[in-house]
């Protein structure tokens, strides 16, 4: 069963309320609640670091991450962007883990290998289809 907006803050009150993390996660809960649509189909690290307070360099960033991708909070989901400069394409999670297995990564415009991958594949976050759904 997906839990609702209010199941999701009442997950959150009562696993982190004494965590450092408590008020960086509230905060990244309520961009959520208010953000339109639009905004929650690309949400980067930098803009979660900026809505949560929590610096880029901050390991504990990466901690709320997980909290907010996990599948006891289905707020958002990790996905990726390919950009070769010129064009952009999502890419799957398996495409990744191939390319990460290989070494390299198919341009799917120009059919070569990018052997530099990791510096053309960007994460970023979208809301999940559950969020959305109990959003409304």
């Amino acid at each position: 069963m997906t839990p609702n907006l209010k199941q999701i803050k009442e997950e959150i009150e009562g696993s982190y309320k004494k965590d450092p993390l408590f008020g960086p996660l509230q905060q990244v809960v309520a961009f959520f609640e208010k953000a339109d649509q639009g905004e929650l189909r690309l949400v980067t690290i930098n803009q979660l670091s900026e809505i949560s307070g929590v610096p880029r360099s901050d390991g504990q960033l990466l901690r709320l991450i997980s909290i907010l991708a996990s599948p006891s909070l289905p707020l958002m989901k990790m996905c990726f962007l390919y950009s070769n400069g010129e064009t952009e394409h999502e890419v799957s999670d398996e495409e990744v883990a191939e390319a990460r297995a290989t070494g390299f990564f198919i341009d799917p415009d120009t059919g070569l290998k990018d052997e530099n991958y990791e510096r053309n594949i960007l994460p970023y976050f979208r809301a999940t289809p559950e969020f959305l759904g109990v959003r409304s």
